[in-house]
């Protein structure tokens, strides 16, 4: 049958110390659950959420720029406040506007990274 370790091979060493210890097994702890199947889920690129906002909202990246700067925001916080609540979009993809808006040549880069990482996955 094998060890603890070998047939709960994605827990994380509290719930492996604990099944090695009492020989039980119980639910995974909230870190577990948290970090078991990363692996098995695809990290969103850069690119993934420039195109996602793209597409939700029909506006390009400068375009929230321009309003940005237009408006007075520079803080973290409070673009993040105004990309949330005034732009509709999640907590993730506001950070990947507010990358842009704050340092776009450096989001420029990692879309065309994402890009060339595409051509070569196909």
């Amino acid at each position: 049958m094998g060890s603890p370790r070998e047939r709960l091979p994605r827990l994380e060493m509290c719930c492996l110390s604990y099944v090695e210890r009492t020989g039980q097994r119980r639910y995974p702890c909230a870190p577990c659950l948290r970090y078991s199947d990363r692996s098995e889920r695809k990290a969103m690129t850069y690119k993934a959420y420039i195109d996602n906002i793209k597409t939700k909202t029909g506006k390009d990246p400068e375009y929230f720029q321009a309003l940005a700067e237009e408006k007075g925001l520079v803080k973290h916080a409070e673009l993040l406040a105004w990309l949330k609540s005034d732009c509709g979009l999640g907590h993730g993809h506001a950070n990947a506007m507010i990358l842009y808006i704050q340092n776009p040549e450096l989001a420029r880069r990692k879309i065309r990274e994402d890009a060339k990482k595409e051509k070569t996955k196909r």
